[in-house]
C-alpha cells in the first residue's frame, strides 16, 4: 500500500456511508473535465455544485474531500461562506484563504510569488470599490446639507433672527440655480470619471483572469499539481446579498485556466436565500444554473449506514434493550433497534431521522435516575412527538408496520414485536406498583419486568414507593428536548 493511498485511508476511516467513493468519482470527473476543455480551446475551469440537504453530512464531507486533494497533490482553499459574510466584498475573502495555502509554496520559485502579487494587485483594484466610494461622496455632499443650509448660507443657524430676515424669491432663485450648476458639473466630471474607471475595472478583471492563469501553470514547478481547488462550504446560510456577491464574484473573475471550484450547498435552501435578494417570484434555481456547471447529489445512504453515522448523538449506555446477542457489539445491537425502528416508520426523511436522534440525545443527557431508558418507548415518543407535537402514541404506533427483533434469552431465541413491547412499557409506567408480572410468559415479558424491577427494588429499599415509573417521565422530557434540539451547526 502505497504512502498516499495510507493517508487517503486514515483521512476517510470514520466515513460511516461511504462517501469515499463520491470523493473518488467527484475528483477524478473534475480533472478530466478541465483536461477535456483545454483540449478544446476553452478555459479550462469548472464550477462544480455538491447538492445535498442539511443534516446529510455535506462538511463532512468536503472537510475530507479536501484533504484527500492535498495528499494527492493539489493546492485546497477552504472557504467557510457564513463565517466570512460580515465583509464587504468576497473576493477579499476567497484571495485570502488562497493566499495562506500558497503562502508556504510561493518561497520555492521567484515567477510564482511575482504571479500572485501580480493576481492580489488586481484582485485588491477590483475590491477597492472605487466607483462605489465615488458614488457615495457625491452623494454625501448634497444629501448631508438641509433646505436651511441652501436658502441661507452654512452659517444660517449663527445668525440672529432679528439680522436673519426670510429670503425673497430672488435670493431663493439663485441659491438653486447655483446649487443646479455645480450639480451639472459635477455629474460631468463624475460621468467621465466613471467611464475610465469602468475600464479600468474591465482591465483589471481581465488581467486578474489571465494571471490567475499563469499562476496555476506555474503549480508544478514548484511540486503542486494543477488545477487549484477552492471549496465554498455554508453558503446557503449567508444573508441573501453576500450569497450573490459570492456567485457573482466567482462567475465573473475566477473563470481562469486552471481553477475549479466545489460548492457545497443545500440547493433548495440557497434558492430561497436568492429570493431573498431579488423577490419572491423570482426564478432562483435558474438563476443559479447560470454559475454551476454541473449539480452532483448524494446517492441516499442505506438506513443502517446513517444511523450508526448519528449514533453519537445519543448517550447509548442509558439505553436498555430488548434484544441481546453473544455475537455482537452492544451498541451494534441498539443501533439494530434503532434502524429497525425508523425502518418500520417508513416513507421518513432523513432529516427527520436525525432530528429525532436529536431528541433522543438531548432526552438521554438530562436522565438523572440510575435505571435505564426503554430504547423502543423512547424512539416511539420521540418520533411521535417529532410529527404530531403530541404524544398520541398509541395512534401513532398504528400507522408503523411491523417491528420486530430477535433475541436471545437463555439461549431460546424468539421474535418478539418491539412495538408491542413499547407500549406494553409505557402503559405499565403509569403504575410501578402493578408493572410486574407474577409469572412472566415470554422473553418479551422478562424483558418488559426487567424495565420496572430495579427501580421497585430501590424504591422499596428506600422505605417507600411512588405510583408512576420514572419511565412515565419520558413525555415530560421528550417534550422538553424537542424544545431544546440543536440548530445547524
Amino acid at each position: 500500500m502505497t504512502a498516499i493511498k495510507k493517508e487517503i485511508d486514515e483521512v476517510w476511516k470514520d466515513d460511516k456511508i461511504g462517501r469515499k467513493n463520491d470523493a473518488r468519482f467527484i475528483i477524478d470527473f473534475l480533472i478530466q473535465s478541465v483536461d477535456l476543455r483545454k483540449r478544446l480551446g476553452k478555459t479550462a475551469s469548472y464550477v462544480l455544485n455538491i447538492d445535498s440537504e442539511w443534516g446529510s453530512g455535506k462538511s463532512f464531507f468536503v472537510s475530507r474531500f479536501a484533504r484527500q486533494l492535498r495528499a494527492e497533490g493539489y493546492l485546497v482553499a477552504e472557504v467557510n461562506a457564513w463565517r466570512d459574510d460580515h465583509s464587504d466584498d468576497p473576493l477579499v475573502a476567497i484571495m485570502a484563504e488562497i493566499d495562506k495555502v500558497l503562502k508556504p509554496h510561493t518561497g520555492k520559485k521567484a515567477i510564482v510569488k511575482k504571479v500572485w502579487n501580480a493576481v492580489k494587485s488586481n484582485g485588491a483594484q477590483i475590491a477597492g470599490r472605487t466607483l462605489v466610494a465615488l458614488g457615495k461622496s457625491a452623494i454625501r455632499r448634497y444629501t448631508n446639507s438641509t433646505i436651511d443650509d441652501l436658502l441661507h448660507g452654512e452659517d444660517a443657524g449663527n445668525v440672529a433672527p432679528a439680522e436673519n430676515p426670510e429670503p425673497g424669491v430672488g435670493v431663493l432663485d439663485d441659491a438653486i440655480a447655483a446649487a443646479s450648476k455645480e450639480i451639472e458639473t459635477l455629474t460631468d466630471k463624475t460621468a467621465d470619471t466613471l467611464i475610465a474607471e469602468f475600464a479600468k475595472a474591465s482591465q483589471s478583471i481581465q488581467s486578474f483572469r489571465s494571471n490567475m492563469g499563469e499562476l496555476t501553470s506555474k503549480l508544478p514547478e514548484i511540486g503542486i499539481k494543477s488545477p487549484l481547488f477552492v471549496v465554498i462550504d455554508e453558503l446557503d446560510r449567508c444573508r441573501p446579498s453576500y450569497a450573490v456577491a459570492v456567485l457573482e464574484r466567482v462567475k465573473h473573475l475566477f473563470e481562469a485556466n486552471g481553477v475549479v471550484f466545489v460548492f457545497s450547498t443545500d440547493t433548495g435552501q440557497l434558492q430561497h436565500t436568492i429570493r431573498g435578494a431579488y423577490g419572491g417570484d423570482f426564478d432562483g434555481r435558474s438563476y443559479l444554473s447560470r454559475f454551476f456547471d454541473r449539480r452532483y447529489s448524494f446517492a441516499e445512504p442505506r438506513l443502517g449506514e446513517f444511523v450508526a453515522s448519528k449514533l453519537d448523538l445519543i448517550d447509548l449506555t442509558k439505553l436498555s434493550s430488548p434484544a441481546q446477542s453473544d455475537l455482537l457489539e452492544p451498541n451494534d445491537v441498539l443501533k439494530n433497534i434503532i434502524t429497525a425502528g425508523f425502518a418500520a416508520q417508513k416513507p421518513i426523511p432523513l432529516r427527520a431521522i436525525e432530528q429525532i436522534m436529536d431528541i433522543m440525545g438531548s432526552t438521554t443527557a438530562a436522565w438523572r435516575y440510575p435505571e435505564k431508558i426503554d430504547l423502543p418507548s423512547l424512539l416511539i415518543l420521540a418520533s411521535c412527538y417529532h410529527r404530531r407535537q403530541n404524544f398520541d402514541y398509541i395512534a401513532f404506533a398504528n400507522t408503523m408496520s411491523s417491528w420486530n427483533a430477535d433475541a436471545v434469552w437463555a439461549q431460546a431465541r424468539e421474535s418478539m414485536n418491539v412495538t408491542q413491547i413499547a407500549l406494553n412499557v409505557m402503559g405499565r409506567a403509569q403504575n410501578i406498583r402493578t408493572a410486574l408480572m407474577d409469572s412472566p410468559r415470554s422473553a418479551a415479558d422478562s424483558y418488559v419486568e426487567s424495565v420496572f424491577a430495579e427501580e421497585y427494588n430501590r424504591r422499596s429499599e428506600a422505605g417507600g414507593s411512588a405510583p408512576a415509573s420514572v419511565q412515565a417521565e419520558l413525555q415530560g422530557l421528550i417534550r422538553n428536548a424537542g424544545r431544546i434540539t440543536r440548530g445547524r451547526a
